[in-house]
C-alpha cells in the first residue's frame, strides 16, 4: 500500500466526521481529516490510530474532500466559514499567465515559487485578499467568482503590475 503508508504521528483532537479517501491507486480509507499542513494531511482511522497522508497520493476529489473536511470541522465566527472555504482551495499548484512561474500553496499558510522561493500566505480581511510575502517580495491575490484562477499584483518601480494564476490540474 505504497502510495497510502501512513506515517504515525501525533495530532491534535478535532472534531470531524469521517470521510472516505481514495489514493491515486484507487485504494481507499475511511477516516477523520483532523488538519491539513505541509502538503499532507493527518488523519484517525476507525481504530482510534492517527497517520499522515501525503496529499499528491490522494486522488484529486479526495484532496478536495479532505481539504472541505478540515474547513467544515473548524470552529467558525461570522466571515470565517467562507474565507477558511478559499483558502484550503488555495492548496496545490498555480501558474502565471505572463512568464509561467509556478506558485505552490502546500497549505494555507505557506507555499514555494517556482520550487525555490519559499513564502508565506495571509488573508487580508479589510482588503478581502490574500497577501503572499516571501523575503524578497509581497504580491496580493483575489479570489475569481468560480475559484478555477486567481488574480495578482504587485508593485515594482511605484507601478502596479497584475497577472493571472490558473490551477494546474494534477
Amino acid at each position: 500500500m505504497k502510495a497510502l503508508s501512513l506515517l504515525l504521528s501525533l495530532v491534535a483532537v478535532a472534531t470531524a466526521a469521517p470521510i472516505k479517501l481514495t489514493d491515486n491507486n484507487g485504494r481507499t480509507i475511511t477516516a477523520e481529516v483532523l488538519k491539513i499542513a505541509d502538503g499532507k494531511a493527518s488523519i484517525r482511522k476507525s481504530d482510534g490510530t492517527s497517520a499522515t497522508i501525503a496529499l499528491v497520493d490522494l486522488s484529486a476529489e479526495s484532496r478536495e474532500a479532505a481539504k472541505a473536511a478540515v474547513v467544515k470541522a473548524a470552529p467558525k465566527d461570522d466571515d470565517s466559514a467562507e474565507i477558511d472555504s478559499k483558502m484550503a482551495g488555495l492548496v496545490g499548484k498555480w501558474k502565471r499567465d505572463y512568464d509561467g512561474g509556478i506558485f505552490e500553496f502546500k497549505d494555507t499558510k505557506s507555499g514555494t515559487f517556482n520550487t525555490k522561493q519559499a513564502f508565506t500566505v495571509k488573508y487580508d480581511a479589510d482588503k478581502k485578499r490574500v497577501i503572499i510575502t516571501s523575503d524578497r517580495w509581497s504580491n496580493e491575490i483575489a479570489f475569481t467568482p468560480n475559484n478555477d484562477a486567481l488574480n495578482g499584483s504587485y508593485e515594482k518601480d511605484g507601478r502596479a503590475n497584475r497577472y493571472k494564476l490558473t490551477r494546474i490540474k494534477e
